[in-house]
């Protein structure tokens, strides 16, 4: 995926996500990082859809919270992304095809 086909608040989150994981000792970036970074916007899209569907907000954070827990960490180098974040995000530019949108 292209970071120009990203929205800014979809930069920001992955920036957010990268951020994370540097600072937790993460070697990879992957898709549990990215849902972390949505999760933490308390005013962002991801948690709202959440709310409105009557999704467990808070419990799925604090499983989110316990994945990242569980994930190994490494001292020096730098992270690089996981394939299945580059998965996800080619599906999400896949979706935004689908329905017309230049962005994802």
């Amino acid at each position: 995926m292209q970071m120009e086909k990203l929205t800014v608040k979809a930069q920001e989150a992955l920036a957010r996500a990268q951020e994370f994981a540097q600072k937790n000792s993460h070697p990879t970036l992957g898709p549990v990082h990215l849902l972390k970074a949505l999760l933490d916007d308390d005013a962002g899209i991801a948690v709202a859809v959440l709310k409105k569907i009557g999704a467990p907000v808070d419990r799925i954070k604090d499983i989110t919270d316990s994945e990242l827990d569980r994930l190994p960490s490494a001292t020096g180098g730098q992270v690089v992304g996981d394939p299945q974040l580059q998965e996800v995000l080619n599906h999400a530019q896949d979706e935004a095809d689908q329905i017309g949108r230049a962005h994802v």
